[in-house]
């Protein structure tokens, strides 16, 4: 489901790179709401990616409960 989101999103992956190896947010909490969708599911990977803690929240309506399911069991994120 994220697979093919993350490889068409070459400057996320780029910066997921960097992120991975300098980890510029570590020890910090990031709050977003946002649509929960593969494109912000990719997102969330690189700030995490980064050191970020991330806590998600969204709209019912806009909230693909599968991507959300997703992040909170691999990524470790509060959805």
């Amino acid at each position: 489901m994220l697979a093919w989101t993350r490889v068409n999103m070459p400057l996320l992956a780029g910066l997921r790179a960097a992120f991975e190896s300098e980890r510029p947010l570590a020890g910090r909490r990031i709050g977003m709401y946002l649509h929960v969708e593969p494109k912000t599911a990719v997102l969330v990977e690189v700030l995490r990616a980064g050191g970020a803690e991330i806590v998600l929240t969204g709209s019912p309506a806009t909230t693909d409960d599968r991507v959300a399911a997703v992040l909170a069991r691999d990524e470790g994120v509060r959805v």
